[in-house]
């Protein structure tokens, strides 16, 4: 009787030890980032896998896509042993539906272990997904060629940032240059981006083509944003460009009179500033430079003319006293452009003295030619007349 009481209490008490001998998973969701996770945004999640009982041999996780989670790469994972009481924490990426609503949404995962090895576990796993904040900037622009003149043609390229997390789409660019001297070339002026997602940068460039009656100056060219989020909210944002026309100074200086007796007598010299740029200049002064060719008889050897507008010219007049024939005058001019920009120049200017009698023995050679081509022109016509 007490060996049938035994065995009976040994044969009760096996299924007790394979259960203290089994392992016992219990999967929780530690984590997930970017909280709340963003429409059209990957997010990364983690799962603590706790074992509260032994050793835990071929764990396998598998995660389910469903809406609105995408799988990204991989979506059953083999998990190392877990010894007794222990932890391991896995790492899985998802992908949200861009279209997907506010609010939280389940995600499906599925597991077993060895010692269910045929019975998969499902569980579900609640992560927020929100809308995240959208601000697209216009981050900088630049405009080709840097001296861009009226009448040629520019290339406006401008960068914008969706400095937010949620990606945006369809954003028209929207140039306002209505009230502007510039037009476009080979295009509107709109232009559309298709996407931009969060954190990431695009560029789009406007061919232009200033009026060629422009002139130089600063002028603010209004930019108007128009786009949408991932929900089909509709934004718009506006900056103001500043775009700067701008010819760099073409002047010449040319020696515009001689009054003199030759060398080594007083003569004057009329200088002629010419502006022939696009640009007016400011505040030109001419400086006739001391040289030992000759010497400077005038009061002072610079004379300011002012303002000198495009296409004008002004003249200036210096007494000196050229020590050859043959000199070389030289000056320097200078001058601010419409940005205020100094410019310094000095020109060399070749001037022939020539006393009044080489002037009368030139002009009497000069009518000795005239005689000449006269009497060639009467005879060519004599000689016509006398053959008809």
């Amino acid at each position: 009787m007490k060996k049938m009481l035994l065995i009976m209490l040994l044969l009760c008490s096996i299924p007790v030890l394979a259960e203290v001998k089994s392992s016992d998973i219990v999967i929780s969701l530690l984590k997930y980032e970017p909280v709340p996770a963003e429409p059209g945004q990957n997010v990364k999640i983690w799962l603590n896998i706790e074992n509260t009982g032994e050793r835990a041999e071929n764990v396998q996780v598998r995660i389910k896509p469903e809406y609105p989670f995408l799988g990204v790469g991989e979506l059953e994972y083999r998990v190392p042993p877990i010894p007794a009481i222990e932890d391991h924490v896995l790492e899985v990426f998802m992908l949200v539906d861009i279209n997907a609503p506010n609010g939280e949404h389940d995600l499906v995962l599925e597991y077993k272990t060895d010692t269910y090895s045929d019975a998969w576990t499902e569980i579900e796993l609640p992560i927020s997904v929100h809308t995240g904040d959208v601000a697209i900037t216009l981050e900088r622009y630049n405009i080709e060629p840097k001296d861009w003149i009226p009448g040629q043609p520019g290339v406006l390229s401008m960068q914008f940032e969706n400095s937010g997390r949620v990606g945006v789409r369809n954003v028209d660019v929207h140039l306002d240059i209505g009230n502007t001297p510039f037009s476009p070339l080979g295009s509107s002026n709109k232009k559309r981006i298709q996407t931009i997602s969060g954190g990431q940068m695009a560029s789009v460039d406007f061919e232009l083509i200033p009026d060629t009656t422009a002139g130089v100056g600063i002028f603010k060219v209004p930019v108007t944003l128009y786009y949408f989020d991932t929900k089909g909210k509709r934004y718009n944002e506006s900056s103001t460009l500043a775009i700067m026309l701008n010819s760099p100074p073409k002047t010449e200086v040319i020696v515009a009179s001689v009054d003199s007796e030759g060398a080594n007598t007083p003569s004057t010299v009329g200088i002629k500033f010419i502006n022939k740029g696009v640009a007016n200049l400011k505040y030109v002064n001419l400086e006739l430079v001391q040289d030992p060719a000759y010497d400077i008889l005038t009061p002072s050897n610079t004379d300011y003319l002012g303002n000198v507008d495009n296409d004008d010219f002004e003249t200036s007049e210096f007494l000196i006293k050229p020590k050859n024939r043959q000199t070389l005058l030289k000056v320097r001019a200078e001058y601010l452009d419409e940005y205020n920009k100094e410019h310094s120049e000095v020109y060399e200017l070749p001037v022939t003295f020539y006393s009044a009698k080489e002037l009368d023995g030139g002009g009497s050679k000069v009518w000795i030619v005239f005689i000449v081509v006269g009497a060639g022109i009467l005879y060519y016509y004599h000689r016509k007349k006398k053959k008809k």
